[in-house]
């Protein structure tokens, strides 16, 4: 979710509205994210008092995210200040669905039928969020993505081809089936690639899998990246595999996409909305790890292949995720709500 509002801040909501953002979340200890809850949410009561909050648009993704940000949910109801809940993570469907008790559903249906807008990421999210909220004001409306105005991709022969991950190192991202694909992807091709794995998580594990694979030589972690460091990347990127097990609408293949990267993913949440299989890149099974072999060997093995899919991919991003129109839909619907009289420069 950080990625999607630093997107939201890059491409200007934040120069045209007075928004004030309150980080409630940070990779930090459990003592230290506890104590940034409460300061965040003591400082949001503080400007409610003063009466300098006109709308709360709050961005939740799984079961400790909702429990946490409904708080600040509430508090804003009974003050009177209209709230927007802006769906992300896969994971709530699975907490709300087989996790939840009949007290905690009671509970979030509440909090959705009270919330004056519902973003969802997808038309499959917005159809289930229907069957479980009387709320109707629910808005489709996809995550941004940057268009880079520069990118450059070499498709010269005899060259390596980087295939790269972007996200946590998690087995519920699928870096492990990664990485016991890309072996099968080693012994079948002698077309030369290199796997740059960018993100945080669980290091030792994939350290571990990387030494039993033998991919030492071929595989780069790189840890967290973003600004220059992603956009060089994905510049020389030849393909984005992500073999997710949960997702919605993941910023890493929007930001694969903008800049004309074949696509491998998985069939899960909204990607298929972004993916069309064939089109902008191939869609498998999660766990299939030979059918991730086969889609990434289907790109690095075919020069006409990526050159088809690269077009696609900036097409698709072009007309379905850009910033610009995706800023544009937020601040109507902000004007919807408060009308222009905080609007700076829309």
């Amino acid at each position: 979710m950080a990625s999607v509002v630093l997107a939201y801040k890059e491409a200007g909501l934040f120069s045209n509205w007075p928004i004030l953002y309150l980080e409630t979340h940070k990779e930090i200890s459990a003592v230290r994210k506890l104590l940034l809850g409460i300061s965040s949410f003591c400082r949001f009561v503080y400007l409610l008092i003063q009466g300098r909050v006109g709308l709360l648009h709050i961005h939740v993704a799984g079961q400790v995210s909702f429990l946490r940000k409904s708080a600040f949910m509430l508090a804003a109801d009974l003050f009177g200040v209209p709230y927007i809940l802006h769906l992300h993570g896969s994971a709530f469907r699975t907490f709300y669905d087989t996790a939840s008790g009949k007290l905690i559903k009671k509970y979030i249906r509440y909090v959705f039928d009270r919330a004056t807008f519902l973003i969802a990421l997808s038309d499959e999210w917005r159809q289930w969020l229907s069957g479980i909220t009387t709320n109707r004001n629910i808005r489709l409306i996809f995550n941004p993505v940057n268009l880079p105005d520069e990118f450059t991709h070499d498709d010269s022969s005899n060259r390596i081809l980087n295939i790269v991950f972007l996200g946590k190192l998690t087995e519920k991202k699928g870096i492990a089936d990664l990485l016991k694909a890309y072996a099968l992807v080693l012994e079948r091709s002698s077309v030369p690639t290199h796997l740059y794995c960018g993100g945080d998580g669980d290091r030792l594990m994939v350290d571990e899998l990387i030494r039993d694979l033998s991919l030492n030589e071929y595989v780069s972690l790189l840890g967290w990246i973003q600004g220059e460091a992603k956009h060089q990347l994905l510049n020389k990127a030849d393909a984005l595999v992500l073999p997710s097990y949960n997702e919605v609408l993941p910023m890493s293949i929007l930001e694969a996409l903008a800049y004309g990267v074949p696509v491998v993913a998985t069939r899960v949440g909204a990607i298929a909305d972004a993916v069309s299989d064939g089109v902008e890149g191939l869609l498998v099974s999660p766990g299939d790890i030979h059918a991730i072999a086969d889609a990434i060997l289907t790109i690095v093995t075919n020069a006409e292949t990526r050159k088809f899919m690269r077009k696609n991919a900036r097409a698709k991003a072009d007309n379905c995720f850009n910033d610009k129109a995706v800023i544009s839909e937020i601040s109507q619907l902000y004007t919807e709500i408060l009308g222009d009289k905080y609007a700076q420069s829309i």
